[in-house]
């Protein structure tokens, strides 16, 4: 009997035994098996987090990668006390990387600190928490928690926290194999995709923080892990986001914190009946709808509610239950309906109520005083009327924000109507609570009726004579006081509009009306002003277009200036090239190199001075020769002008021209001697003989020089229009006006004010020419250049000569060089030459003396092989520098270009002239004819002083 009992007791232990395993197969099924956590493995998931997150480039990796011993002492947490401590901890180097959180204790003691961070009860040494948030983390999650670094850190990790990094990609749904995993907080990133539902299966996972990232789809609702076990999730963050769908998380009884706000959630509100520990509900800016059913008693606990900026309807619930905790009541920007119950208030610990933008009616409740903590009510844009509980004045003092307006309130009217106003008024009743005053100060009316918009009315603020409050102002239509303050801005008239006892109203009614009076006549004084401006603005700008600086106006020719100063050399355009060098220097530079010397650096400061005032730019110089590069053959001319006067002007060294100098040997013409060559010019300069000195000089030359004017032959005028190549370029003292500027000369000149002396120091010869550059090509090098040096050439000292293209462009502007001076043009002397500048018109006339001189020097053909014959023979007096004819009418043609942009040397005609200031007209009588023309050129046509 006691074996069958003893064989029956075993037989139900062995059912038993497989009943148990058959009930718990499932579960160990499911369960995941932990690995076994290896330091080098572990060592080895680090640093692949690290390479894979641009670890070198983190705000703070101290010691990574290292090998240094690790120490760690356990802390006991603030007012504990323990008689024995725990010893040093000595752990792997990577438990000192930073953000590396590592086991420190076996076993569990609340007594140390580390214990309240997940690092008691593990395997010491193994890894259980990162802490890499805010640290410039860069990469995509699923390669920084890939497979490989999930499996190693399996065993051990507790807490991840990646939150403000730059971590792109999706969630791993690898991330599950974390078994103990109590922290996952990956908030402020740019990670995106669905939420994965393997989330679930983190048993162990206390706080999920999402927020702040691009994630989308739905919910997953088993993410509280479902009926099969007990949640431990406390705190569940997925704001701002993309997330949609229904937002549905059964089994959720452990939440304390829940915000999902800034989705596109919708669908009905979540049940959190069940939800006996939420602290915090935010659900505010998604697209949930329908009516808000909340079991006040359920949610004792609730502290912020937030249902804002949804589609909610309905009436209000009742969010306040036995020992209520509400603080703050967010539910603006809905569509509930209905009044705000009494009970609302009653909640002792309600800070900030705000419903605004809904439908509700009635009367503010006469209780809402007992709300002693609240500081900020706002239930503006709803419907809401009669008068202001006389309970808000315990809460005046304390109020920080208070805005009633958009409302049917009234401090006067009764017998309300529904959207249609009152019908009754007791216009003698106060327009203000006795807590309340208007300040002297106003405002505009904004956020109200198109007819109050351009009114102001007074602020309303608590009143200190009766409450302690601060200045806080609170926001109350102008309709509840009966605009009592109120005026219209300038510019509006008021206009009132009286209510019918018995007819539905808001009271007495204040508009402001645009007044029609023209703005002229209620601003008389702004029409004098703008009559003022314009004539100022008139006078301005017809003095610019009129006050011309020569073709130009002011105003427009300064732009032409800066845009030359700016561009530089000029390149592939038309072009002026000057052309220059001194008469003599070769000479005058063996008689006396250091007086020649500073003689040459005063030279050279007046071309550059003249240079840059024109806008000129160098492009060679060579001893005493300069050849310049100009946009304008108007810049070079006045470049010209006033490098003539300044060099006229120029005290040079004493010294440098004597009365003796002697001409060189090679370059000297026979002449007769010093003495007799003065008394022929003296006796000629008295009675006008034919005899002179250089009538003496040869018989051949005396015999050629009959017929020809005395005073011309005095001049040694030669017969062809140019000197004899024998002729010195030296100054001459046989040419009458030739008085040098030296310092001696200057002492004896004081009897002599108001006189210009025609030619002073040294003499500089000038040509002009003008041409097109080729594309892309400098005017170094080039034909309009090589004219230029043989205009120059054809020139004597102290002569400017022109070709013919320079003459078509300034032909027109002899006034405007006629008021140019030896700094350059003189614009106050040009305005006392042109017309005034209120006429604008062109003074038409015969040639005004002021002008300076243009002189048609003839025309001159290149014909190789021919001989230089004389075609005329000058019998002619010429006429003084202001008479005559006038300058030939034929320009000279431009010799042809080759391909390389050089002369041609086919027979070309060249016309010249030349331009004197009206100070040196003397000049013209001096040089006369004379041309110097190289072999194989003759003249073609007659000059100025050949005429007839």
């Amino acid at each position: 009997m006691s074996t069958i009992s003893s064989h029956g007791v075993l037989k139900l232990c062995s059912l038993s035994t497989l009943l148990a395993s058959l009930l718990l197969l499932p579960r160990c099924a499911n369960s995941k098996i932990s690995p076994i956590c290896k330091e080098e493995t572990q060592r080895n998931a680090l640093l692949s987090i690290y390479e894979a997150s641009g670890g070198p480039n983190w705000s703070n990796n101290a010691l990574w990668n290292t090998n240094y011993s690790c120490v760690r002492s356990l802390q006991l947490r603030e007012g504990a006390r323990r008689i024995s401590q725990e010893p040093d901890v000595h752990l792997p180097s990577f438990c000192c990387w930073a953000g590396v959180d590592c086991c420190l204790l076996a076993r569990d003691d609340t007594l140390y600190k580390p214990c309240s961070q997940y690092q008691c009860n593990c395997t010491v040494g193994t890894v259980t928490g990162l802490s890499l948030g805010r640290n410039r983390v860069k990469g995509r999650l699923q390669d920084i928690l890939n497979s490989t670094v999930l499996d190693s850190m399996a065993c051990s990790l507790r807490m991840v926290f990646l939150g403000g990094n730059d971590i792109t990609g999706t969630l791993p749904a690898e991330i599950s194999n974390l078994t103990d995993l109590r922290i996952l907080a990956l908030s402020s990133n740019a990670i995106s995709g669905p939420i994965p539902p393997e989330l679930s299966d983190l048993v162990e996972l206390e706080e999920l923080d999402l927020s702040n990232n691009a994630l989308t789809g739905s919910v997953p609702s088993q993410l509280c892990g479902g009926t099969e076990r007990l949640s431990k999730l406390r705190d569940l963050t997925l704001s701002n986001n993309n997330l949609t769908g229904n937002l549905v998380l059964p089994d959720c009884e452990t939440l304390i914190y829940l915000d999902v706000q800034n989705n596109l959630l919708a669908g009905p509100i979540l049940d959190v009946s069940s939800y006996r520990q939420l602290h915090i509900l935010r659900l505010g800016n998604n697209n949930f709808s329908g009516t808000v059913s909340i079991d006040s008693f359920a949610l004792r606990l609730l502290v912020v509610l937030d249902l804002s900026m949804n589609g909610f309807s309905g009436p209000l619930p009742n969010f306040v239950g036995n020992s209520s905790q509400l603080t703050i009541v967010r539910l603006f920007n809905n569509s509930f309906t209905g009044t705000i119950s009494p009970d609302i208030f009653t909640a002792g610990t309600l800070s900030s109520f705000l419903a605004y933008n809904n439908q509700l009616t009635g009367t503010l409740p006469e209780n809402i005083g007992e709300a002693r903590g609240i500081t900020a009510l706002t239930l503006r844009g709803n419907n809401l009327y009669g008068t202001l509980p006389p309970s808000l004045a315990q809460l005046a003092p304390n109020m920080g924000a208070v805005d009633l307006s958009l409302t049917r309130m009234s401090c006067c009217g009764y017998d309300f109507v529904p959207g249609a106003g009152y019908r009754y008024f007791n216009l003698s009743a106060p327009k203000l609570p006795s807590f309340l005053k208007a300040s002297d100060l106003s405002r505009p009316v904004i956020d109200t009726d198109a007819n109050l918009a351009n009114m102001r009315c007074p602020f309303i603020v608590v009143d200190p004579r009766t409450t302690a409050g601060e200045f806080v102002t609170w926001a109350l239509d102008p309709e509840y006081y009966l605009y009592e303050g109120c005026e219209c801005l300038e510019g509006y008239y008021a206009v009132w509009r009286q209510y019918q006892e018995g007819e539905p109203s808001m009271g007495p009614t204040l508009s402001c009306v645009k007044s029609e009076q023209p703005w002229y006549e209620q601003f008389p004084w702004a029409v004098v002003l703008i009559v003022l401006g314009g004539l100022l603005v008139l006078s301005w700008l017809t003095f610019q277009m009129c006050f011309r600086r020569g073709k130009n106006a002011a105003i427009v020719q300064s732009c032409f200036n800066i845009r030359k100063r700016i561009q530089g050399e000029p390149v592939g355009r038309q072009v002026s090239v000057v052309v220059t060098d001194i008469e003599g220097y070769s000479d005058l530079m063996k008689q006396s190199p250091e007086l020649m010397t500073r003689a040459l650096n005063l030279h050279n400061a007046i071309i550059r001075k003249a240079r840059w005032g024109n806008f000129g730019y160098t492009l060679e110089q060579e001893g005493d020769s300069y050849a310049l590069v100009f946009y304008e053959a108007h810049d070079a001319v006045i470049f010209c002008l006033q490098t003539q006067l300044a060099l006229n002007r120029q005290i040079w060294p004493e010294g440098l021209f004597t009365a003796d100098a002697k001409e060189p040997a090679s370059r000297r013409k026979p002449q007769a001697p010093s003495l007799l060559n003065a008394i022929s010019v003296m006796t000629h300069s008295l009675f006008g003989g034919r005899g002179g000195g250089l009538a003496q000089a040869s018989d051949d030359r005396n015999n050629s020089l009959m017929g020809v004017p005395s005073n011309l032959r005095a001049q040694q005028i030669p017969l062809d229009g140019r000197p004899d190549s024998r002729q010195s370029r030296a100054p001459s003292l046989g040419v009458a006006g030739s008085t040098l500027m030296t310092p001696s000369a200057m002492m004896g000149m004081s009897s002599q004010k108001g006189q210009t002396l025609l030619f002073n120091g040294l003499r500089v010869r000038m040509g002009i020419a003008t041409g097109t550059l080729p594309p892309g090509c400098s005017s170094k090098g080039s034909a309009v250049m090589d004219m230029a040096k043989m205009v120059s050439d054809m020139a004597s000292g102290g002569q400017i000569m022109i070709d013919g293209a320079t003459f078509k462009s300034i032909k027109e502007r002899m006034e405007e060089f006629g008021a140019v001076d030896h700094n350059g043009m003189n614009y106050k002397k040009l305005n006392s030459i042109q017309p005034p500048w209120y006429s604008c018109v062109k003074r038409k006339g015969v040639r005004n003396p002021d002008d300076a001189l243009l002189l048609d020097m003839g025309e001159y053909t290149y014909c190789p092989g021919c001989k230089r014959l004389p075609l005329f023979l000058l019998d002619a007096t010429p006429v003084g520098s202001d008479g005559g004819r006038s300058p030939g009418t034929g320009g000279g043609l431009q010799p042809p270009l080759t391909p390389k942009g050089r002369r041609g040397k086919n027979c070309e005609p060249v016309r010249l002239y030349q331009i004197i200031s009206p100070a040196l007209t003397g000049r013209a009588k001096v040089f006369g004819n004379k041309v110097a023309l190289k072999d194989e050129w003759f003249c073609s046509d007659s000059p100025y002083f050949a005429a007839p």
